[in-house]
């Protein structure tokens, strides 16, 4: 009889182990997957940022008479992002004017389009 329950208590530890490395593998996968979305998430919200910074910026520059009345594109680049900026004057409208930035990196890009009109 001994010899029987030495052997089942063997073959329980083999499964449970089994067990445990399969359920430790998803979780390590579960977490892998959510740092790699949770970096590419903050790639998206700071390109976002910027946009809207450059939005902002611009606007200022157009309420201040800084850039004058013609159409303006311009490229920079902030750290590993380029931006393209561009100005439209929009005839049909007295003092209304297009902002369009687009920033991107190597893997993404965001588009932001605003209208203002001149104080």
């Amino acid at each position: 009889m001994k010899n029987k329950k030495k052997g089942f208590l063997i073959l329980e530890n083999i499964i449970s182990l089994s067990l445990i490395a399969i359920i430790s593998s998803l979780v390590v996968s579960v977490f892998s997957t959510s740092i790699f979305c949770l970096s590419k998430s903050n790639k998206k919200v700071e390109m976002a940022n910027l946009a809207n910074k450059e939005i902002c910026k611009l606007q200022q520059m157009l309420d201040d008479n800084e850039l004058g009345t013609e159409n303006i594109l311009k490229n920079k680049t902030l750290n590993e992002f380029d931006i393209k900026y561009s100005i439209n004057k929009i005839e049909d409208f007295l003092d209304c004017y297009k902002i369009s930035v687009i920033v991107k990196n190597e893997n993404e890009r965001i588009n932001l389009n605003s209208y203002v009109v001149k104080n």
